[in-house]
């Protein structure tokens, strides 16, 4: 038995080494180029009619079958599409910064169990929604009391007259 290993057997696509490819001339490359077009171009053809030839061979119910599946497919894609839309939709009303909607449920908001998880998801994650600014409501002053009534602009303050806003301003 003998240590020694035999190398493969040289490949006929490599050139004998050694060797220098030929230069080939502007209108050679073109030749080239161009025949290599038309045989892509007879490679889809072909492609395309064997993919005919496959769909004649189809009986009706066969056909109608292929058809219903394609459709199907559309059908789907579509409605993955809507229900993306209306998932951006639903957290851009609950108000979470665009850069954290891809950390939200992937759930649908239309169901109530989808709509509910989003929710949950808002209120466990408060950092993730845009800040509200809202008017500041004093809340220890009776409703119906006549300081309630000049904070809310209902009435004007007895106090504050022309002439007081006059000296205010330094007018």
């Amino acid at each position: 038995m003998s240590d020694t290993v035999t190398p493969p057997p040289a490949s006929d696509t490599q050139p004998p080494s050694g060797t220098v490819a030929p230069q080939l001339s502007p209108d050679q490359v073109a030749e080239l180029l161009t025949t290599v077009s038309a045989l892509k171009a007879e490679n889809e053809a072909a492609k395309a009619a064997a993919k005919a030839a496959d769909d004649a061979k189809l009986t009706d119910a066969q056909r109608a079958e292929k058809e219903r599946k394609d459709w199907q497919a559309q059908v789907d894609a579509d409605r993955a599409k809507l229900k993306q839309d209306r998932r951006g939709l639903a957290l851009e009303k609950l108000g979470v910064l665009p850069k954290f909607a891809a950390f939200a449920p992937d759930v649908d908001p239309t169901e109530p169990a989808g709509a509910a998880a989003l929710e949950k998801w808002a209120r466990d994650y408060p950092e993730m929604i845009k800040p509200v600014s809202r008017p500041s409501q004093p809340s220890d002053v009776p409703e119906g009391s006549m300081l309630h009534k000049i904070l809310t602009g209902a009435a004007k303050s007895p106090f504050m007259t022309t002439d007081g806003f006059r000296r205010l301003l330094g007018r």
